[in-house]
């Protein structure tokens, strides 16, 4: 029923562990998100050499991502399949997604 605030069917998640943003700006994006909203930058795996942050606050982690080209040629390299769409929002702009499996078969999205 509305207005309970309780959802009958929840989702079958445990935890929520970090949200991917795909950003014009690394660097602009760590100011936002740091200055603005609290949230702490902390290293990253020297593997992933592509431009990008981790930032963690609140129990959440971001991930930055600069260049969704650049992961696209990553995933390429090193033999990934993945599946690459382009969705068309309401108000005309687009987005675009990556979705590939982890080694355990886990679904990732960027």
């Amino acid at each position: 029923k509305e207005g309970k605030g309780k959802e009958e069917n929840p989702p079958p998640l445990l935890a929520m562990n970090h949200v991917s943003r795909l950003c014009r700006n690394v660097k602009e994006s760590i100011d936002f998100y740091t200055k603005v909203l609290g949230f702490v930058l902390i290293e990253r795996p020297q593997a992933l050499d592509f431009e990008g942050a981790w930032l963690f606050n609140y129990g959440v982690g971001i991930h930055l991502c600069e260049d969704l080209e650049a992961m696209e040629k990553k995933l390429k390299e090193k033999n990934v399949k993945y599946m690459k769409r382009t969705l068309e929002r309401e108000d005309g702009t687009t987005m675009d997604q990556i979705f590939f499996n982890d080694p355990d078969g886990f679904m990732v999205e960027i």
